[in-house]
């Protein structure tokens, strides 16, 4: 899958990490960071891990969505080869993770997650002894989709042996073994890998009715999480001059771009492109590497950096770059698949190559990323060549390896939500609720989408639109001065409209017809 390199690249840097700290932060766009030349950043954190480190300008997240972008930041592997292609499924459990391996050689592993994508059922807890998932609870008994930061960061501490957590009311962990609590502080490991999940920067922001704009009570959620970043890596103490800190984002998060709001429809930049940080031993500081990066990227890069390596990786091992070198010419993949589970539409999927980002749809797109960063003009009628080479290419990725899974648990989250199985009327409630989720509009923390909701949970009583007007548009339809994007990227696939029953089949197989040939095709 990948290019071979066209580039010489520098050498290396050899000084070999004891310990491995990964953070991610939740729907973190890389333009909100002060690093990353946002003049309204509070996030001194992070720009201090950039001074001390390697920045990547453009890092790329392989999907929009949680599950599907930890787990390709966790095994090296693009979605069609975890299995996890949306919230919900599972990751193969044949698939080896950065987890597993540390853990075959000997390090303590833990992680310590804030949001119920990433539970344990969907099968990112492999490899970890310890795997805290557990939401708290609302006023009403019922579990929350997320938990503060604050709590995971306790956590984490009492799990060093720094100090005790001072929230551990939902201790257990959903795993094998239970979370360290206050009465039981755990040893400090010699090799650890840590891995913590913060989710402020999620929809719905804080303080709705402050009358503050959706971006600002954005950016006051990435503030409370870079603090809560802050506070773990001091609690690191003389162990992290041998810890390799790694801050990422999972996916960004749209605010009207392209006609989008929040996150995990579309595959343009604003979702896809994320902060990533690295430093550490064998680190150089203050550098800005502009090489193109993936997120399927960190596992082999960290895992050389431990002294082991991770098997059988669509990333590769981008250590050059920690030392401002080049790194081979290739092609980067991403997808979406929200718009085939969620409600029946093609799904969406994207290459990067050299300036090009071609996004593989019903009516394709394609744009010079050079000239128009911000996927403004669609090239892909004057460049046909380009496009169908860039198809095949897009295509030949999806279908090397799908090992797709799906749970009893993620068919009941369907059947109980607005999915594909549910009428129009259905799905387009799920749109106007994923609307309203960015407006912020309801309980803080205890709305969120249908693929990111507790499955069993009734869904909201929110009249849906008026009739057609969120209907799958087909492919083309003017609207205003240009053409939708919506309308291009989530049409129904050419030549195959689900049929009800067809509708009422399991996710996996409406993905597996999905990679199939289409009419008149190899």
């Amino acid at each position: 899958m990948i290019q071979g390199c066209t580039r010489a690249a520098r050498q290396a840097p050899t000084a070999r990490a004891e310990n491995l700290l990964l953070v991610t932060i939740d729907t973190l766009r890389a333009d909100h960071v002060g690093a990353y030349g946002y003049a309204r950043a509070r996030t001194p954190t992070l720009d201090a891990l950039a001074r001390g480190g390697a920045l990547f300008e453009r890092a790329y997240a392989a999907a929009p969505i949680t599950l599907t972008s930890h787990a390709t930041l966790l095994t090296g592997r693009y979605p069609p080869g975890h299995g996890a292609r949306d919230n919900g499924l599972r990751v193969s459990d044949s698939v080896p993770t950065l987890a597993t391996m540390l853990h075959a050689a000997g390090f303590r592993t833990a992680a310590f997650v804030a949001a119920f994508p990433l539970d344990h059922q969907f099968g990112l807890n492999r490899g970890f002894d310890v795997y805290s998932d557990r939401m708290p609870r609302g006023s009403d008994g019922r579990l929350m989709n997320e938990r503060p930061g604050s709590q995971v960061v306790d956590e984490a501490i009492a799990w060093l042996g720094v100090a005790p957590a001072t929230s551990n009311q939902h201790p257990a962990t959903g795993n094998r073994r239970p979370a360290t609590s206050p009465q039981q502080p755990a040893p400090s490991p010699q090799k650890f890998f840590l891995w913590i999940h913060l989710f402020e920067p999620h929809a719905p922001y804080a303080d709705p009715a402050s009358g503050r704009s959706m971006m600002d009570r954005y950016d006051d959620e990435i503030a409370t999480a870079d603090r809560e970043v802050g506070r773990l890596i001091n609690a690191l103490g003389s162990r992290g001059d041998d810890t390799l800190i790694v801050v990422a984002g999972d996916h960004g998060e749209a605010f009207g771009e392209h006609d989008e709001y929040a996150h995990s429809i579309f595959v343009y930049d604003t979702t896809l492109r994320v902060p990533l940080v690295m430093k550490g031993p064998g680190v150089s500081a203050a550098v800005r590497s502009t090489e193109n990066v993936t997120l399927a990227d960190v596992a082999p890069t960290v895992a050389r950096r431990l002294g082991t390596t991770v098997a059988d990786v669509d990333g590769i091992d981008v250590s050059a770059a920690l030392s401002g070198g080049a790194l081979p010419a290739r092609e980067l993949y991403a997808e979406s698949f929200a718009p085939l589970v969620e409600f029946g539409w093609a799904p969406l999927r994207s290459i990067r190559s050299g300036n090009w980002k071609f996004i593989a749809a019903p009516r394709a797109e394609l744009y010079d990323i050079v000239k128009d960063a911000g996927e403004r003009v669609d090239l892909s009628t004057a460049q046909a060549t380009v496009v169908r080479q860039l198809d095949t290419r897009a295509r030949a990725i999806a279908r090397a390896r799908v090992r797709e899974r799906s749970t009893p648990r993620h068919r009941h989250a369907h059947r109980s939500e607005g999915s594909p199985r549910g009428g129009r009327a259905d799905r387009a409630g799920h749109i106007r609720r994923a609307h309203r989720r960015g407006a912020g509009v309801g309980p803080r923390r205890n709305r969120a989408s249908r693929s990111e909701q507790q499955p069993g949970a009734p869904a909201p009583r929110i009249r849906a639109p008026a009739a057609g007007r969120l209907r799958p548009r087909r492919a083309g339809i003017q609207m205003g001065d240009r053409r939708r994007s919506a309308d291009r990227g989530c049409a129904p696939r050419s030549g195959h409209v689900p049929r009800p029953s067809q509708r009422s089949r399991g996710s996996r197989a409406r993905a597996e017809r999905s990679e199939a040939p289409r009419a008149g095709q190899s």
